[in-house]
């Protein structure tokens, strides 16, 4: 498939249904993209009732987007043919091939990246998803929708293979545990206690405050460890922006350079190669042109004294 065909993809459905611009076709600076990794893991699993835990690793295979999908109408795909257990590209090209037939069952018209989501890279799966949370929020779902019995219907022991497909353990996917009962207490002991010498107030004191303070300190600890993994994670996915635009703009470069080289060859007129070096200079240019002059400036004046 070519770049313009990539970029220019789009499934598009009959128009009886208006879906509206402002909730399809958001900008990059909407505050559905600043929403964070872990509450939009915490929507998905509450949705599906799932165990995933990475955006990235656990939805580029694009069998949660189907769900998350299926969740909203039954109607757009059928969850059978969802390969949640894929773990080559045959099966993730099954699940986006099923994903884009409910775009267009659902009248959504947005250009996806299919490619780039299936191998995974965390930019574009966690901007897809934001763009999903919008859209899921904002349209009407079905009503007692059980993500763990839908899946178990067509995949027995799912959960068992696959954590991801565990459940997360709330009420709808009937794993909820059960109470402890009297019966499971042990006995109390008939042995007469001994005597002890009643400590004093100073160490009923130090020894009560001790587990309050490491408790505070441990809750503390693990607040800074959360907080240093998510930042990690951001400016992780800052690398990945800053790389995507990269490679972007080196791509545009490349092209403008292939088109210099091959009219080279042809015979144009004197202005059109003047341009075509002007343009080469501009591309070649780099930080440290001016060094050579500079260095002879300064020859010049080591010589002057």
């Amino acid at each position: 498939m070519c770049i313009r065909d990539r970029y220019q993809r789009r499934v598009r459905g009959p128009s009886n249904l208006d879906m509206s611009d402002e909730l399809v076709n958001i900008g990059i600076n909407h505050p559905a993209y600043k929403v964070g990794k872990r509450e939009i893991l915490e929507w998905a699993n509450e949705c599906i009732d799932a165990n995933l835990s990475d955006v990235a690793g656990n939805v580029g295979d694009g069998a949660a987007y189907c769900q998350l999908l299926h969740a909203v109408d039954r109607k757009c795909l059928n969850l059978k043919n969802v390969k949640f257990d894929g773990r080559d590209e045959y099966s993730y090209n099954i699940n986006y091939n099923l994903l884009q037939k409910a775009f267009k069952h659902l009248q959504i018209d947005k250009v996806i990246r299919p490619d780039a989501l299936m191998r995974g890279k965390p930019l574009d799966n966690l901007e897809f998803i934001q763009w999903l949370k919008h859209y899921c929020t904002h349209v009407s779902s079905e009503e007692g929708y059980s993500g763990m019995a839908e899946r178990e219907k067509y995949n027995p022991g799912l959960g068992k293979r696959d954590k991801r497909w565990a459940g997360s353990g709330s009420s709808s996917s009937g794993g909820s545990r059960p109470l402890k009962t009297a019966t499971n207490k042990p006995k109390p002991s008939t042995r007469a206690p001994t005597k002890r010498s009643a400590p004093s107030k100073r160490n009923e004191s130090d020894n009560a405050a001790a587990p309050a303070v490491s408790t505070a300190e441990m809750d503390a600890l693990k607040a800074t460890v959360a907080e240093k993994e998510e930042l990690a994670q951001d400016l992780q996915l800052n690398v990945d922006a800053l790389e995507k635009e990269r490679d972007f703009y080196f791509g545009k470069l490349r092209d403008i350079e292939i088109l210099c080289q091959e009219k080279e060859g042809d015979a144009v007129d004197e202005n059109m190669t003047d341009l075509i070096e002007t343009i080469k200079k501009i591309m070649y240019a780099t930080d440290d042109a001016d060094e050579p002059a500079e260095e002879a400036a300064e020859v010049d004046a080591d010589d002057s004294y």
